[in-house]
């Protein structure tokens, strides 16, 4: 987020900070379909107010800031939303699955890059960095 909050302060651009929630993905066990295992946590609330709080600070920095909370596959989520808003570059954070992971899942944000109609950013996380 700092990266793409101080990008749009250098260039007098709006931050429009997006998140997916990925719907829950149920796991059935048996032979009966009653056994349930929930996949996915729903983050919602600590992603709500964890925007609301940087949203608040970049208002203070001069930037206008609007979140948005998006439900469904990643990367059609964001690509969606990216056309509703109408941005001209989007900036990915990228989790740096193995590429085992990569394989079995795909690439969230080489997915978006391959598919955006605006420049892409991608940054790889600092605690994800060899």
């Amino acid at each position: 987020l700092r990266y793409g909050t101080d990008l749009a302060l250098q260039s007098g651009a709006r931050l429009d900070v997006v998140h997916v929630v990925v719907p829950h993905v149920p796991l059935a066990a048996g032979p009966d379909p009653i056994a349930v295992i929930p996949m996915m946590v729903d983050d919602r609330p600590q992603v709500e107010a964890e925007f609301r709080t940087w949203c608040e600070t970049s208002r203070k920095e001069g930037l206008e800031c609007e979140p948005h909370l998006v439900d469904g596959d990643p990367a059609s989520a964001i690509l969606e939303c990216a056309q509703q808003i109408g941005v001209d570059h989007l900036v990915l954070g990228a989790h740096g699955h193995s590429r085992l992971q990569e394989l079995l899942v795909g690439s969230v944000a080489r997915n978006v890059q391959s598919r955006a109609t605006c420049p892409v950013t991608t940054l790889r996380a600092l605690e994800n960095r060899d």
